[in-house]
This record gives C-alpha cells, structure tokens and sequence, in this order.
C-alpha cells in the first residue's frame, strides 16, 4: 500500500495474497485504511485460531501527528480518521473473531495508543 493525492491506494485487489494467515498484525494503520475492508479480509484468510493484532492511536487534546519538522509526515493527517474503540470490536466480534488482549498505554503528549488482539472463532 503506498499514498496517492487522493489517499491510500493498494494497488491489488485484497490486501492479503495469501489464502491463509496464523496471524494478521496491523499497527498504526488502521487509521489510513478502510476498515470494513479490513475486517472483511481479515476474515477471508483466518481460519480457527488466527490472531489479529490491531494498534491504533486515541488523541487526547493533541495533534494527531506530532511536529517532527517532517512535511510528509504532516501531509498524512489529511487521510486520518478515528477509530472507534468499541465500534471496532463489535464488528470483528460480528465477523467470528474474540477479544483475548486489551491493552492501553498512555503517552507523554495526550496520546493513547489501544491494543486489541482477537482470535478467530
């Protein structure tokens, strides 16, 4: 997946080539991505027992992407979108997959980044 004018692009028809995964991890992507898409190919390549792993960034009263004098950097936050926690766990919990891991880790710029980890049913 790569960033066009217009937003992320992928340049393939799935995100995953594969017919099969033991284990999906996406971190800080979720942000930049469809995320039923997401979950929908998630679900075509886990059978029982794969795992996904999710991290995704909560903003507290702060930017979403912090100056780091970097101007690509900075141009990402066009693209950006929030993750609903608990929306996001109701739709993987709806597509056959359970919770096993939740983890929150406060950062030192009003950031949060959330840990979810599920398991195919």
């Amino acid at each position: 997946m790569y960033f066009t004018e217009t937003g992320p692009f992928c340049p393939a028809k799935q995100l995953f080539i594969e017919d099969s995964v033991d284990l999906v991890i996406a971190n800080l992507v979720l942000e930049f991505i469809e995320i039923e898409r997401f979950i929908g190919q998630a679900q075509l390549v886990s059978p029982v027992g794969t795992v996904v792993s999710v991290i995704f960034q909560v903003v507290h009263a702060a930017p979403f992407i912090s100056g780091s004098g970097i101007a690509a950097i900075g141009s990402l936050s066009r693209f950006k979108q929030e993750v609903d926690q608990a929306d996001f766990e109701q739709r993987m919990t709806g597509r056959g997959f359970s919770v096993v891991t939740k983890r929150r880790h406060l950062l030192h710029d009003s950031k949060e980044l959330v840990r979810l980890d599920f398991r195919k049913r």
